[in-house]
């Protein structure tokens, strides 16, 4: 459901813009009511309320309910896309709404719910704010949607200002997410973390109710577990018949906690494993040896595409960038084009919102003890200098560095302020930010085109991490003991990518075996048979009514397929960097286009644009490359505020049908991992020793780029970790550098796609 909320400003003559600017699947159609001084124009997918004639007065006593995202309680589950699920739903809303259900009855779920009615309007977000929900007042005059641009719309037609910002997106590249309430629009604000909206008609914000949680730790875990085993059970019940279950397996923990819910649950035999990377890669590997230790079956997932074959989608990725600037400011990375169909019998759990366990290393603010003592302004100066030593921050300048500055210590301060303890404040942090701006927005997003239903946002997570210890939260202890919990201490001896189990979080009696289980890094061997991409994409075709519109494609002719980029995907070691060309491209462009003295070039550095789109795109890193895609996003709100697409077709997704030039689909039985003799590593152990060998010994040198060219991808990647070892030990000298180079260089070549290759 999408909705505008108002008082004070006429909507019935923005009526069409606003259904035109919908996000989500539209459904019956949409309503226009008026509750006295309240309007409200709403869709209404799930059917929650009768549909009546345009403008037409509310019954006395009557209600209209709002509802979108997703939530469980007891055994109920509730979505969007879901209409089956909706019987109960008024009930339990005004339960939520009166205090009569406690918020510790909520499982899971991320979720806008209220009611609009003859006593005013009352509307409240799950118990950890991360739904978003946003508000326009002028005086006693507002507006309030789940949508910016129905905001923004509503706000131009009545003579205000909707005046972009870029502050948001140099947050979330500093510290992951936007701080506080602001928006990439400087008038909207987003609803107070931790509050509901109310009006009658005057508009104010109250606390949420406060929680109770049990306060021992150990029995936190048991319920956690239980709360979590709730909702995918939950979730099993409601979804629709036949339906697509697919979970993300990857080499991280919190995926892992997931999959054990899964296998302890009705869907046990049904749901089907997904991993995007591919071996090398360590999430890959890890997700090679689940599949095959847990004989998963790959999944199948659409991959939207246009009905006709005359017409091919142009510029991918400015589509992807300008999709990422109209939803979100910038606030977000760059990722493929937004669906424009919706598939309700598609349920896709994954392990976001695992963080709020209390472990995100590379969001933290402390470190070490000693950064607990630390003033305020000394830690966030050090999370700032850690994020300096990546170069791509000179994309920012240094007034709008101190900016981010200032407002990252003065929301630490309010947190200070609010009684949060120091060994809180990191997590706490996290949740008001990362959390909300990235998981809480593609939470909202994704469950307008599947039914992802997030296990792990959970207020029980969050209550259990409150009731450790910085050193033992921060350790991810949360996740471990849930995964123990549920009698899975199989699933947490199998290794994870690039970290292991820190010893503090496991029992003294164990840790010599937890010990001995290495972290899987890019230069570990196989771990299973599998080395191909662990999913399958079947092509749905859609109308292309929207790329139409904006005259975004082109016709070809015979078997030429349209490019959708120009990038060299041999550099790849990750799945953002497959841009680095387009993005280089656009960075030159953005120098050419926008005037020296412009008010952007204050926040963003143009020298340094100018730099990053002519280096050699070979030195890009992944986090270089997603910085990258965070500034030209944010300056394409910041210049040119494109409008996203919303959902425009509702259709189950049936793998088991094909559509025209799918192929049909295998289900894949990975045998047991066969106990293969694995050839050494040539590029394993000392660098500088296997160079200064290569260049001694040409017979030595000729078998191994025999062997290394057998994996190109993989020893391209080996040759750069070894790089980057010799220049951190200070031991990569002029002949040592050339060699790297010159090998680089001819794996390379393997690696280029075929002069005639399609998209």
């Amino acid at each position: 459901m999408d909705f505008l909320l108002e008082h004070g400003f006429p909507i019935e003559r923005i009526a069409d813009s606003l259904r035109a600017a919908s996000i989500g699947w539209i459904g019956t159609g949409c309503h226009r009511r008026e509750y006295g001084p309240i309007s409200i124009f709403a869709t209404d997918p799930m059917g929650l309320n009768p549909l009546r004639p345009q403008d037409a007065p509310a019954d006395d006593g009557e209600s209209f309910y709002l509802f979108d995202g997703q939530f469980s309680t007891g055994t109920s589950y509730f979505h969007t896309l879901l209409p089956q699920t909706s019987a109960s739903l008024p009930k339990r809303i005004d339960d939520l709404l009166e205090r009569n259900s406690a918020v510790e009855a909520i499982n899971a779920g991320v979720f806008v719910a209220g009611r609009v009615g003859p006593k005013g309007l009352s509307l409240i977000t799950d118990p950890m704010g991360q739904y978003p929900l946003y508000y326009f007042q002028s005086g006693e005059r507002f507006l309030i949607s789940n949508v910016m641009r129905y905001l923004t719309i509503a706000m131009k037609a009545s003579g205000f200002a909707a005046t972009p910002s870029l502050l948001p997106c140099l947050q979330s590249i500093m510290f992951g997410g936007a701080i506080g309430d602001v928006t990439h629009v400087r008038e909207i604000r987003r609803l107070p973390f931790g509050h509901s909206v109310h009006a009658n008609p005057k508009l104010h914000f109250r606390p949420s109710a406060a929680t109770d949680y049990t306060a021992s730790y150990e029995a936190l875990i048991t319920e956690t577990h239980d709360a979590l085993m709730r909702h995918v059970v939950a979730v099993s019940g409601a979804a629709s018949r036949p339906g697509h279950f697919v979970t993300d397996v990857t080499g991280g923990s919190d995926s892992r906690l997931v999959l054990s819910l899964l296998m302890a649950s009705p869907l046990r035999d049904e749901f089907l494993g997904r991993c995007h990377a591919q071996f090398p890669h360590p999430d890959a590997n890890v997700a090679g040896a689940l599949f095959a230790r847990y004989n998963l079956r790959i999944a199948q997932m659409p991959v939207v595409v246009d009905s006709d074959p005359h017409f091919w989608v142009q510029k991918l990725t400015q589509r992807s960038i300008d999709g990422v600037a109209g939803l979100t400011g910038g606030t977000h990375m760059p990722t493929t084009p937004f669906f424009k169909l919706a598939f309700p019998n598609l349920v896709h759990f994954g392990g976001s919102f695992g963080e709020w366990g209390g472990a995100a290393p590379g969001h933290a603010l402390f470190r070490t003890p000693a950064d607990l003592e630390s003033t305020i302004e000394n830690v966030i100066d050090l999370r700032i200098g850690r994020r300096r030593k990546n170069k791509s921050l000179e994309l920012i300048t240094e007034e709008g560095k101190s900016i981010v500055r200032n407002n990252a210590i003065a929301a630490i301060h309010a947190l200070e302020d609010e009684g949060v303890p120091r060994e809180q404040l990191n997590a706490e942090f996290y949740l008001r930010t990362r959390s909300r701006s990235h998981f809480g927005l593609m939470s909202w997003l994704n469950n307008k085109s599947w039914v992802a239903p997030n296990p792990l946002a959970s207020p029980w997570m969050v209550a259990a991490r409150r009731a450790l210890p910085w050193a033992l939260h921060s350790r991810n202890k949360v996740v471990f003991d849930l995964l123990r919990a549920g009698g899975r201490e199989d699933l947490t001896k199998i290794p994870l990518a690039n970290t292991v189990w820190d010893p503090e979080i496991v029992p003294a009696q164990e840790r010599q075996e937890y010990q001995s289980i290495a972290a899987v890094k890019v230069s570990t061997p196989a771990m299973s048979p599998f080395s191909q991409v662990l999913w399958q994409g079947m092509p749905v075709y859609a109308a292309a009514s929207r790329q139409r519109m904006t005259g975004d494609v082109s016709e070809t002719k015979g078997n030429a397929a349209a490019r959708a980029s120009s990038s060299n995907s041999s550099r790849a070691k990750f799945t953002n960097m497959r841009y680095i060309d387009d993005y280089q491209a656009m960075l030159r462009d953005l120098v050419d286009r926008v005037p020296a003295q412009h008010d952007l070039w204050s926040l963003v550095d143009r020298n340094a644009v100018g730099r990053w789109g002519s280096r050699d795109g070979a030195k890009f890193t992944a986090i270089d490359t997603t910085i990258v895609g965070f500034v030209l996003s944010g300056s394409a709100w910041y210049l040119d505020q494109p409008e996203p697409a919303g959902v425009e077709e509702l259709r189950n997704f049936d793998p088991k049908s094909p559509g025209p030039r799918s192929a049909k689909p295998a289900v894949i039985t990975p045998p047991k991992p066969p106990v293969v003799a694995v050839k050494p590593n040539p590029l394993a152990g000392d660098g500088r020793a296997f160079l200064d060998l290569l260049k001694s010994d040409p017979e030595f040198k000729k078998k191994v780029m025999i062997q290394i060219g057998q994996k190109p991808q993989f020893y391209l990647t080996r040759l750069e970790e070894m790089r980057l070892d010799l220049e951190k030990a200070d031991r990569l000298d002029e002949h040592a550098a050339k060699t790297i180079g010159e090998i680089k260089r001819r794996l390379e070549v393997m690696l280029l796609p075929p002069a005639d290759a399609g998209i």
